[in-house]
């Protein structure tokens, strides 16, 4: 039987999850207690600014997830299990913009993702410092049973976030005040120039920074029919030409129009509330455990297999990483927002 038959069959019969009445289920987000007391802790007392929309629902992953009690409930107990009596009396401030749990289709059944997006704050008189940053989409491996990973995962993320940080102290060189806490993000994009210009400077741009920064790496002829990027090549020092691949580019600008690339396609990007979105194709990848559940003639088979999906996708600003907000050809769930 030929390789792309057998691929066929395997995609026709795994690409459905099981599903039905799990879609009821609840279950309970908590923060487990510390396995060890920290001794001699800067801070004896956290604060939660929760910037999420939905603070006590966390996303869907075969059932829907809640933080019960809230968060920041959960959050003073989990001080008070870690600290003991020589904890200094300093307060951290976790500012939560993103925390979630959720899934889409894959070929081979379901892939399960934890989102957190999150600063980590000394807390002074009247200033705040950063002690750190997080900001992952942390995969979740497992087979069919993943129910306690998943909560795992969540549990560890924030428990570490907390634990690591409790001898550090922030950066004092730069105070902050609330307002600008809860504006991190806009006030960091000011700073960015593609975040304040509508004049884009034509060319191709190899990486982030070329781009973000708006200086092109080199110029390139790029055709262009219907908002579609149909093909880009450059001449070289001796007069050939040499076609460049989605794959070899960041991004490009065509007539003042940026395009992003994925690596299989260059997609328009579009500005809307402070962010670049884009639609476009992304690789979907074969988890481990997804592949071993079929055995070695499914391994052989998908070793090289590279399919792709169509996503809903925006710019991490920070590192100009390209964040799946949504799967929009999917037959199970689709990402949450």
């Amino acid at each position: 039987m030929r390789r792309n038959t057998i691929i066929s069959i395997l995609l026709v019969t795994l690409i459905i999850p099981a599903r039905g009445l799990e879609r009821e289920r609840i279950k309970e987000f908590i923060l487990k207690k510390p396995l060890a007391l920290i001794a001699n802790s800067l801070y004896n007392e956290i604060e939660l600014i929760d910037q999420r929309k939905d603070k006590d629902k966390m996303g869907r992953v075969d059932y829907s997830v809640m933080a019960i009690p809230p968060l920041s409930v959960q959050l003073a107990d989990y001080m008070k299990n870690i600290t003991d009596s020589s904890a200094r009396s300093g307060k951290l401030v976790l500012c939560l913009k993103n925390f979630k749990f959720s899934q889409r289709s894959a070929v081979m059944g379901v892939r399960r993702v934890c989102s957190i997006n999150a600063d980590l704050y000394e807390k002074g008189d009247s200033s705040y410092y950063l002690i750190e940053t997080i900001d992952q989409n942390i995969p979740i491996e497992g087979g069919i049973t993943t129910g306690k990973r998943v909560l795992q995962t969540g549990d560890s993320i924030i428990s570490t976030l907390i634990s690591s940080n409790l001898l550090k102290r922030g950066n004092h060189e730069v105070g902050l005040s609330y307002r600008d806490v809860v504006s991190s993000d806009s006030i960091a994009k000011r700073k960015i120039k593609i975040y304040n210009t509508t004049q884009f400077t034509n060319g191709v741009y190899y990486n982030y920074n070329s781009f973000k920064n708006q200086t092109p790496d080199i110029l390139a002829n790029i055709s262009v029919k219907r908002n579609k990027i149909r093909s880009v090549s450059s001449i070289d020092s001796i007069g050939n030409v040499k076609k460049i691949y989605p794959k070899e580019v960041y991004a490009l600008v065509v007539d003042g129009r940026p395009f992003i690339s994925t690596g299989f396609g260059f997609y328009p990007l579009a500005f809307e509330n402070d962010e670049f979105i884009f639609t476009g194709k992304m690789g979907v990848s074969f988890t481990s455990g997804q592949v071993a559940l079929l055995g070695l003639a499914a391994s052989i088979a998908l070793s090289s297999a590279e399919t792709t999906s169509e996503f809903e996708a925006m710019i991490n600003y920070k590192n100009g990483e390209l964040i799946r907000l949504r799967e929009l050809n999917t037959f199970a769930d689709e990402y949450n927002r």
